[in-house]
């Protein structure tokens, strides 16, 4: 399956934010085929009853980091099991506007060639 976009999340003992942040992600409908890339930056707490019920959401790649080398190391890592033509980065405590999908679809079609978008 081709990917439009990866989303990489670096996580560093913020799970309780992340169920939150996935259904913003998937709130609106739409035809972009997404993944998310969680990776946990070795957290000192693991709610494994919430990190099971997350799993199960479609789309969705959990990755643990042995040794907390910061939100770099770890988006970095999420680069290297992303597998979509776009990769966004967000953080665990950001959420997403209510528009991110149509911005998104917007730029898909103006078919720029670029390095890196903010919207």
């Amino acid at each position: 399956m081709l990917v439009d976009i990866s989303i990489i999340i670096p996580i560093f003992n913020s799970w309780e934010k992340i169920e939150k942040l996935i259904k913003k992600i998937y709130k609106k409908e739409n035809f972009l085929n997404i993944e998310i890339i969680l990776v946990d930056d070795c957290s000192k707490v693991l709610p494994m009853q919430k990190i099971e019920i997350i799993k199960k959401i479609r789309n969705v790649k959990i990755f643990f980091l042995k040794k907390n080398k910061g939100p770099g190391i770890a988006r970095n890592f999420g680069i290297k099991k992303a597998s979509g033509k776009f990769i966004w980065f967000i953080d665990s405590d950001d959420l997403p506007s209510e528009n991110w999908v149509n911005s998104f679809e917007k730029f898909k079609k103006k078919k720029y060639e670029v390095d890196f978008v903010k919207f």
